[in-house]
């Protein structure tokens, strides 16, 4: 080959390589930009699902205190209409029973 014809491939060969490194500088400058996108997606997501997981589990606790204030208050109902006493309606042993029940969560917490 002659000294014309290797100049020809040597600048050749060079726009090629610039070409290469500006498109894999492109390439990495991208993906930090989508991996910093992401980052701050996936912290916005993850409070956003720390805090439902608070929402449902504060919602679950007191679902759970209801139901046993309404089984103590209807047992309790039950047991008064058996012993043939002071019959009391369920509505206020529910109630009497959900306010036993909130203080003793509330002496738990």
């Amino acid at each position: 080959m002659s000294r014309q014809g290797t100049e020809v491939w040597s600048d050749l060969t060079r726009r090629c390589s610039r070409a290469v490194a500006e498109e894999v500088d492109w390439a990495s400058e991208f993906a930090r930009e989508v991996k910093a996108a992401t980052a701050v997606r996936l912290r916005r997501a993850n409070r956003s699902a720390r805090r439902a997981a608070v929402d449902v589990e504060g919602e679950l606790r007191e679902l759970n205190e209801e139901i046993a204030a309404l089984a103590l208050g209807a047992l309790r109902a039950r047991t008064d209409r058996r012993r043939g006493g002071r019959p009391r309606d369920v509505r206020s042993r529910v109630a009497e029973a959900y306010s036993r029940v909130e203080y003793a969560v509330g002496r738990r917490i």
